[in-house]
């Protein structure tokens, strides 16, 4: 896998009434940064359950746009499975074809992210808050 470069935890957001961290990253050798959708279980463990390429430079983009036409979701560039939820997504030959060729799984990017202090501070504070007020209006 692409190791990551940078890592920020951004805020709290919530989709489809669970809470999640967004965290944006860059990947060695690219320029364009990613964001990662960021839950946690009843346990604490924190899991990166999907991926988007920011397609919008965020010198245009000032206002952090989350309109769907600024994010490509790439959640299976990153996954050795996509996540169960995902219902627009299908196991199409090309799909699993890129998930092999960037060899990268959902749990090394994980790591990856959480071995960042801001990002793991930023996810505790975020996770631990109530949610009323953690979340993006």
């Amino acid at each position: 896998m692409a190791q990551v470069t940078h890592a920020e935890f951004v805020r709290m957001s919530q989709r489809n009434d669970v809470p999640c961290g967004e965290v944006k990253f860059y990947l060695d050798g690219e320029d364009t940064p990613y964001l990662a959708e960021v839950i946690s279980s009843a346990d604490g463990h924190k899991e990166v359950r999907r991926v988007y390429k920011m397609q919008v430079d965020p010198a245009v983009d000032w206002y952090d746009n989350n309109m769907h036409q600024a994010y490509e979701e790439v959640t299976n560039r990153f996954a050795d499975r996509a996540p169960s939820d995902l219902s627009s997504q299908t196991d199409s030959p090309d799909a699993s074809a890129q998930a092999a060729s960037a060899g990268a799984t959902m749990n090394d990017l994980t790591q990856q992210l959480m071995q960042v202090d801001e990002v793991s501070r930023g996810l505790e504070q975020g996770f631990s808050a109530p949610v009323e007020s953690n979340l993006e209006r």
